[in-house]
């Protein structure tokens, strides 16, 4: 009887061994994230469009510049709907050192209000080279949402 008890569990440890191969996992299926192509979207300059508090139902939480690019991480409720995303300017700079620029960040809804209530977030890029016009060499960029949230351009 001692025999069978040692036999046993030698016997499981041996037949358990895989020589040091790689096994295959189980396959199970996962979700993936759907992949968003990245887009460098104009800067659209126009005098008319004014920043409201009102029109605001995103969060920007990055606001950063690499090169002619401004890159901004934006953060919504949606999941349901195709969500657009514009950056406009007045076309005017404040008369500092350096010279600076307020845009304004419009963020639409196709097909009205989103129904879903997931957290996306998407990260945003604007070619900056049209607003080079506007200043010699440098230019503090800001976010009329949040002037605090800004980045200096060097060109």
């Amino acid at each position: 009887m001692r025999f069978l008890t040692l036999l046993i569990p030698m016997a499981m440890f041996i037949g358990c061994k895989n020589n040091g191969q790689q096994t295959e996992p189980m396959a199970k299926e996962t979700k993936q994230p759907k992949q968003t192509k990245q887009v460098l979207r104009s800067i659209i300059t126009d005098a008319s469009v004014q920043h409201s508090e009102k029109d605001v139902d995103f969060t920007v939480t990055s606001w950063d510049i690499s090169g002619d690019t401004l890159i901004v991480g934006v953060q919504h409720g949606g999941g349901c709907r195709e969500h657009d995303w514009k950056m406009y300017s007045n076309g005017a700079v404040l008369k500092s050192l350096p010279p600076q620029a307020i845009l304004h960040l419009k963020h639409e809804v196709k097909d009205g209000p989103d129904p879903c209530r997931a957290i996306i977030r998407e990260t945003l890029k604007f070619n900056l080279a049209t607003l080079k016009p506007l200043a010699a060499g440098k230019l503090v960029v800001k976010w009329s949402g949040d002037v605090k949230r800004s980045a200096t351009y060097a060109f």
